[in-house]
């Protein structure tokens, strides 16, 4: 009986430290998402207010870096600003010739639980960035990139661990593509696509076949990237607050547009966009076979006209649809 009892202390003993460390793992995760902020935008939320090629004077405005000393007429600069007591220690920049390019977070070295902290720390920027594999994730310097080739990289140097953020080329905002019921996608789909009366998608009626440069600006006027001295080129546009489109990239052949692609927000659930973007890319161009629905690439040759594709590349769904020729 005495056995028993103390058996059963043990075991109770376990569960309540096992129960008392998943809450202190939670609380840490949870005031570090409130750095790092949620899978809805490239940045962390302490850096919410940045941006690429940012001036020097205007990081500055910022209240939290108003401390913020950068010579400008360097060709690179890495000045740091203190963030004072908390999590974080301070802030670390990278300006070419006075315009930000990336931005650091450093976190306090003085950890209460080390492992802990790291645990939350890569909870929080997986579901952040996206998850790694455990390769990935043993290596010195852990590292995320998205399809426009931003990166993210997580390590410790010396005593603190080190979140550096390349400010994204392409910035979305905060739209919170996530939170779109399934009835939402479909709507915002079929607005989208049109009808199937027309092959090209109702979203590119505005667009033809070797466009020029100039022609496709007078459309998006913050394209970017059309070169009509090289073979190929690629303008993107970024779309502001749209529900479903991150960007448009326009491919040109010697300054002649040939083809379009939509690149949607990164953060949609994959099996609930995969199977609704399957159900609007079979209503807008036809039936496919059962083996190649399970595929993440589809793609569909049309006579006449050419190939649309619909493909993962870097966990972003996109739409590629070559424009006809006639």
């Amino acid at each position: 009986m005495i056995v028993l009892v103390t058996s059963l202390a043990f075991l109770f003993n376990n569960f309540n430290y096992a129960k008392t460390a998943s809450e202190k793992l939670a609380k840490k995760e949870r005031a570090l998402e409130k750095i790092l902020g949620t899978n809805s935008n490239w940045k962390p939320t302490v850096f919410k207010d940045l941006k690429r090629n940012m001036p020097y004077e205007q990081v500055k405005n910022i209240k939290k870096f108003r401390h913020l000393q950068c010579k400008s007429y360097k060709s690179y600069d890495f000045p740091k600003v203190t963030a004072g007591f908390g999590s974080i220690k301070e802030y670390k920049f990278t300006f070419k010739r006075g315009l930000l390019q990336n931005a650091t977070i450093v976190f306090g070295a003085r950890l209460f639980d080390e492992k802990r902290f790291y645990t939350a720390l890569l909870n929080v920027a997986q579901r952040k960035w996206g998850e790694l594999s455990s390769e990935k994730l043993n290596k010195r310097v852990i590292v995320w990139t998205n399809s426009d080739l931003d990166i993210v990289t997580l390590s410790k140097i010396g005593s603190n661990y080190q979140t550096k953020v390349s400010m994204p080329k392409y910035d979305s905002g905060d739209v919170i593509a996530g939170s779109l019921s399934e009835q939402q996608i479909r709507s915002e789909f079929a607005k989208l696509m049109g009808s199937n009366k027309s092959i090209a998608p109702k979203a590119f009626s505005s667009f033809k076949y070797n466009m020029s440069c100039v022609q496709v600006k007078s459309i998006y006027s913050s394209l970017k990237g059309c070169a009509p001295t090289k073979s190929w080129s690629f303008g993107s546009v970024t779309i502001v607050k749209h529900p479903l489109i991150h960007r448009l990239k326009f491919s040109f052949k010697l300054g002649y547009l040939q083809n379009i692609t939509i690149l949607f927000h990164r953060n949609f659930d994959y099996n609930t966009f995969k199977r609704l973007s399957l159900d609007a890319f079979e209503n807008k161009w036809g039936r496919l076979s059962s083996d190649a629905k399970e595929n993440d690439i589809l793609t569909k040759f049309i006579r006449g006209y050419g190939i649309v594709q619909r493909n993962l590349v870097g966990k972003q769904w996109q739409i590629k649809f070559a424009l006809p020729k006639i």
